[in-house]
């Protein structure tokens, strides 16, 4: 289901500790405190959405670690929006099996359930300090998809342990689980958190951005080719730049990935000299960033020119090569 969301941030609300990577204030740049201007907005969001699905989300925290007196303080802030078009969006820690609260999840129109898990290798999980292990994540997801919740999970490449047989383990176990929804956030290093003290000691190395975008653009395909959709690919774009430290953080990684991910679906489809078909809405993406994408495709196949043609019945991230002779280059 896609859904128009209208997001409240509850920065580490419920969350059981700090994780070694986590500055929740920083990324979302939000105290926790949920405003009289931010339930203004959210009824104008209804108002303006009325006959479109959308949901109301709770993002930065571990809701169902929340007192539940505080969880039934949000139902109750949000119950007079919840129709037909309208439910709850929750972010949760992986724990324990608790079936009363997935009822209880259920009675107030929690409809998506994203889970916070960044690995399913024990060992990542342990040096990340993330207090619980891939088993009792893994059971946690099953446990979400078959109560018929859409699940949604975040994975976070380049933790302290990552490797290429604990990436290859987690995409196995999520592929297995498929969840309808994906994020990928590779790791940034933030200031202030323990991970930061760890990479200023020479004790932890961080993603290369090349690197990152490569990872996210193979882990995104894979999931996508089994039916699960990407959300999102790299933290948000307007984190201060004072709060990085060190990773692969840029405004436009998302972008980034989807670049390098139509230049390898080229790569494959083209032959030299051939006529390659765009849509018009990929122009940007082609020659953007400096045009890294047309680059690396002239450089592929060792040509100074590409003969071009914009097809405006081609949709968005799709293309065609073939004889078509064309006046333009690029």
């Amino acid at each position: 289901m896609k859904s128009q969301i209208f997001p409240f941030f509850i920065p580490h609300a419920g969350c059981p500790h700090h994780c070694i990577y986590c500055d929740q204030h920083a990324i979302t740049q939000h105290s926790g405190d949920i405003s009289p201007k931010q339930l203004i907005d959210l009824e104008r969001f209804c108002q303006s959405h009325s006959e479109v699905d959308k949901e109301i989300a709770f993002y930065g925290g571990s809701f169902n670690l929340l007192p539940q007196a505080k969880r039934f303080q949000y139902y109750q802030l949000t119950k007079s929006y919840i129709d037909n078009h309208t439910h709850l969006r929750v972010s949760v820690f992986p724990t324990v099996s608790n079936p009363e609260l997935l009822s209880e999840f259920r009675q107030h129109s929690v409809c998506t359930i994203e889970v916070g898990i960044q690995s399913f290798n024990n060992q990542v999980l342990e040096k990340s300090g993330r207090s619980y292990t891939a088993a009792v994540a893994e059971s946690f997801c099953r446990e979400v998809k078959a109560a018929d919740f859409q699940l949604s999970i975040q994975l976070m490449p380049g933790l302290p342990g990552y490797g290429k047989h604990s990436l290859r383990e987690t995409m196995r176990i999520t592929l297995d689980i498929k969840p309808e929804l994906l994020r990928i956030y590779p790791l940034v290093v933030l200031r202030g958190t323990e991970i930061a003290l760890h990479y200023q000691q020479g004790k932890y190395t961080p993603l290369t951005l090349g690197r990152a975008v490569v990872i996210t653009a193979w882990m995104s395909g894979l999931s996508e080719s089994h039916g699960i959709q990407l959300i999102k690919a790299g933290l948000h774009g307007d984190i201060s730049s004072e709060n990085i430290v060190a990773g692969p953080f840029h405004p436009q990684f998302g972008e980034m990935v989807r670049a390098y991910r139509y230049f390898q679906k080229v790569r494959k489809a083209y032959k030299k000299h051939s006529t390659l078909c765009i849509s018009p809405k990929d122009v940007s993406l082609f020659k953007g960033r400096g045009g890294a994408c047309l680059q690396n495709l002239k450089t592929a196949f060792g040509v100074k020119k590409i003969p071009i043609v914009i097809d405006t019945e081609l949709k968005k991230d799709s293309f065609s090569v073939n004889n078509i002779k064309s006046d333009f280059f690029w």
